[in-house]
């Protein structure tokens, strides 16, 4: 869709002009029509302190961290915790049994039927609260400050597995071969056919290859540890080794194993997808690759490390770190803007990925070394507040800082 909208605004403009005015004042007449006709329910729901949630649930990583953003900032603002509604229509739900979590905290509509009649209410100015508001703009993720003051106060998480989730995840672990007591890893590198229907050119800048994971995953079964590729059937196969369950191909997937090994797993090795969310939201260490843009190139949670895509000029040298926090190219959002510029990127290579793992499984103690602390405060300096990692309480990879320190 994104390409298709730039190739049309490219070669007729004109047309593209007409439609976008268009749309414009079916927008203007929609938003003055809702307002009126939905006048009464909305002030109610407003006195009544009742919000109206707009979630984008079928996306994982916006399901989870912007459910738990807005729960947070609630509890954080507010003593008296007014439970939101939230429409989750049965068939556009990323994990449907992930809002068993969200339960406890927001009223749920699932029913299609009836999500149809009430998403116009949910657009309404009196109630709506639309989760875009912390972190969809190119701005400070207020959700990052939200988590950094959750942290700060040191609340614990909002969910615990249910029993149920448990039961049937270690049930499920022993059919894929894992031995009881065993501890496990889980991986995860963002590619586009999870987003096929969707048109997944624009964000395509974000995915990495499995391939580039291989050494850590062979470390984590040298360790003794088992080694869980996390995804779906269309993402590329990888090669077979004991230790190592595929389970992106595995007859076992389900939405409630998705959680389950997520929130179970000793750490999660990701990449700049929203299933890493998911085991934040349970408290597992995550190691983020490739993250890009640099702009968010530090996650919420102490715990957890990243390590950013690089950024090359035309002549495939190297950028600063401060020329591309300084400059558009750190916050650009989709593969065309690179495309229509000199810049572009490079993955993070098996190397780097496996210090990042290594760092993640607490091989070396970084908290009192001068020098890494130096980098660390160097790199932080330059993240200014309208970055949107500003809050990030997470940290860059040890390792991968000393590496490019003359990027700094």
């Amino acid at each position: 869709m994104n390409y298709l909208h730039s190739y049309i605004k490219k070669n007729y403009p004109t047309l593209f002009g007409i439609v976008k005015k268009s749309k414009k004042k079916y927008i203007k007449i929609k938003s003055i029509f809702i307002y009126f006709f939905f006048f009464p329910p909305a002030y109610v729901l407003s006195k009544l302190k009742i919000d109206l949630l707009t979630v984008n649930v079928a996306r994982i990583g916006h399901l989870t961290f912007d459910s738990e953003a807005y729960i947070k900032e609630r509890i954080l603002n507010d003593d008296k915790y007014v439970k939101p509604v939230m429409l989750a229509p049965y068939g556009g739900v990323a994990n449907n049994e992930f809002l068993k979590y969200l339960l406890p905290y927001i009223h749920i509509v699932q029913n299609r039927f009836l999500c149809f009649l009430l998403r116009p209410l949910f657009s309404h100015p009196l109630c709506s609260v639309n989760s875009s508001r912390w972190g969809e703009e190119r701005g400070t993720f207020r959700s990052f400050e939200i988590d950094a003051r959750w942290e700060i106060e040191g609340r614990k998480g909002l969910s615990k597995l249910l029993p149920e989730h448990i039961a049937e995840g270690s049930k499920t672990l022993k059919l894929l071969g894992i031995p009881e007591n065993s501890w496990f890893v889980c991986i995860h590198n963002r590619e586009s056919g999870y987003s096929k229907n969707n048109h997944d050119f624009d964000q395509s800048f974000r995915n990495s290859q499995i391939a580039n994971y291989d050494l850590a995953i062979n470390e984590i079964i040298r360790r003794g540890g088992w080694c869980i590729r996390m995804g779906d059937p269309t993402m590329e196969p990888i090669s077979p080794r004991q230790g190592l369950i595929d389970y992106a191909h595995s007859p076992y997937r389900s939405e409630v194993m998705d959680i389950y090994l997520c929130a179970s797993a000793r750490a999660f090795l990701g990449s700049s997808s929203g299933l890493s969310l998911l085991a934040t939201y349970f408290n597992v260490p995550v190691g983020a690759a490739n993250l890009i843009p640099l702009a968010n190139s530090i996650m919420q949670g102490r715990n957890n490390l990243t390590i950013p895509k690089l950024i090359t000029f035309k002549n495939h040298e190297l950028v600063p770190f401060s020329h591309v926090l300084n400059s558009p190219v750190g916050s650009f959002r989709t593969s065309s803007e690179f495309l229509s510029s000199q810049y572009s990127y490079q993955d993070n290579t098996p190397e780097e990925i496996l210090d990042l793992l290594e760092e993640l499984l607490g091989d070396f103690e970084t908290s009192n070394d001068q020098t890494y602390d130096h980098l660390q405060k160097k790199f932080r300096k330059l993240i200014e507040p309208h970055h949107w990692c500003y809050y990030g309480s997470g940290k860059i990879g040890a390792k991968f800082l000393f590496k490019y320190r003359e990027l700094l």
